[in-house]
């Protein structure tokens, strides 16, 4: 049986020509398409990783902690800055990786979007120095009282050449969106840090130099112009005194005898 000839199209074409002809290019522009999807998001990537690489600038840290028993340690700062993070004043005492003492202080001014973070392994590990090392984080936190505002500690333990300290890290709470404080403090004798000690030495930061948001140095400048206050104290778990929702353990022990709430 032989197939009917239904003619050409206008251009002296087949239909089955045609349609081939069709559905190859609907095939390359499918192509061209997804090509083109993947190059934006290639490109989207790129810029969110290159926003968030720290630059080094020239300027001088515009803080430093004013604790004498620190001075031995020797210190170092610098300021780097990116898209992604903002404006990072670091100032180290001592060496992470050292056997004695260190303490690392980092005051940030974040972008203009930035809404808080309280992770404080995350904000940790964007830190420049801490990449030198690898640790892990506990369970116990602390809430430490400054002259500037509330700090949340957790306990934390660095590897750095063979050497296991014992740390305290800790990221601010401070009533401003403007600047926030984190870092740590390890102690060398192998013993975990003293919150209370932790807290005494951020409550000795003091400015030294301007700081390029109006909003943020007014905030440093009023907290270093208060008295000094110290204070630390475990977090305390929050839980419903009265027990389980009744509705729940009455599901749980149908014949448990009522309580009254």
């Amino acid at each position: 049986m032989t197939t009917p000839f239904l003619g050409h199209d206008s251009s002296g074409r087949s239909p089955l020509t045609a349609a081939v002809s069709t559905v190859g290019i609907l095939v390359r522009y499918s192509f061209y398409l997804v090509g083109a999807l993947v190059l934006g998001l290639i490109g989207l990537a790129i810029l969110r990783v290159s926003s968030y690489q720290l630059t080094r600038t020239e300027d001088a840290a515009a803080f430093r902690v004013a604790v004498p028993s620190l001075d031995r340690l020797g210190t170092r700062g610098m300021v780097v800055a990116s898209r992604g993070i903002g404006r990072v004043d670091l100032r180290q005492y001592g060496q992470v990786h050292g056997r004695d003492q260190d303490l690392t202080v980092a005051l940030v001014l974040p972008p203009a979007n930035w809404l808080g973070e309280t992770d404080i392994p995350r904000e940790i590990s964007s830190m420049p120095v801490p990449r030198q090392v690898s640790g892990r984080f506990g369970q116990s936190f602390w809430d430490l009282e400054t002259r500037f505002g509330e700090v949340r500690a957790v306990d934390a333990v660095f590897y750095a050449d063979g050497l296991r300290k014992q740390c305290l890290a800790f990221l601010s709470r401070f009533t401003t969106s403007a600047v926030y404080l984190k870092g740590w403090y390890c102690e060398a004798d192998g013993a975990r840090p003293s919150p209370h000690h932790v807290a005494c030495l951020l409550d000795g930061l003091v400015p030294e130099r301007p700081l390029p948001s109006r909003e943020a140095d007014a905030f440093v400048r009023a907290g270093a112009a208060r008295g000094p206050v110290c204070a630390a104290a475990p977090v305390v778990q929050t839980s419903d005194p009265r027990g389980p929702d009744p509705a729940v353990a009455r599901k749980a022990s149908p014949y448990a005898p009522r309580r009254n709430y």
